[in-house]
């Protein structure tokens, strides 16, 4: 299992450069909108909030492994600067 440590840091949102696969990316976006729909229901109704702590942590582990098969094809990263 890759490791957050085994990556150089990554302050920015980063965005996969051509050929990478987008299922590695867009896989994690749907579990980030399944996270946001969670907390919305919760609201108003009552939530396991195990499952919150389960979305998000499954959130950054299809991070980490998105950067690492990213690594392992030599696929570039292009970090969001903010200031272009």
């Amino acid at each position: 299992m890759p490791s957050t440590k085994s990556f150089p840091p990554c302050g920015n949102l980063s965005f996969p450069e051509a050929p990478a696969p987008p299922h590695r990316h867009i896989s994690r976006a749907i579990c980030r909108r399944a996270e946001r729909s969670l907390w919305r229901l919760s609201r108003g109704e009552t939530v396991n909030c195990e499952s919150l702590k389960y979305l998000n942590r499954l959130s950054d582990l299809l991070f980490v492994l998105a950067r690492h098969l990213a690594r392992q094809a030599s696929d570039k990263e292009t970090t969001w600067n903010r200031k272009t």
